[in-house]
């Protein structure tokens, strides 16, 4: 549903889910509610490029096999928090690219997303993303 959901806002084909990535979801102990699994497939399909969702479209804590919980090993605060802001940052300029850099309407990157426009602008000042010349 939610791949289909992202797709059609992408104006691409709904990818197809490979057998180990399905089985990966499967096995997967979800410690998030249903967001977290919005948001890794709305992940997944923005970095999916040839119509297969794959392990490696996932989040870490899924590629791994394991709830975020369960891993044994700890990075520094900074780190994680430095992690995660390349990885948004990223996934900011994929939305971005994926619907041309338009921030508002229907099919703008602020909808795609499900922030108001306001919120993505802010994000977008913090890491200094502007549209390519």
């Amino acid at each position: 549903f939610f791949a289909e959901h992202f797709s059609r806002h992408l104006n691409r084909p709904t990818p197809k889910m490979s057998p180990e990535a399905l089985e990966r979801l499967r096995n997967y102990e979800w410690p998030g509610n249903i967001r977290e699994l919005e948001h890794l497939v709305q992940r997944a399909v923005l970095l999916c490029s040839d119509g297969i969702i794959r392990i490696e479209d996932m989040s870490m804590e899924v590629m791994a096999g394991e709830a975020p919980v369960e891993k044994e090993g700890w990075v520094s605060l900074e780190e994680y928090e430095r992690r995660g802001a390349e990885e948004e940052k990223g996934y900011l300029e994929r939305a971005l690219e994926a619907t041309g850099w338009v921030i508002y309407g229907e099919k703008g990157a602020a909808e795609l997303l499900g922030v108001h426009p306001e919120k993505l602008r802010a994000r977008m000042k913090k890491y200094d993303l502007r549209r390519p010349t």
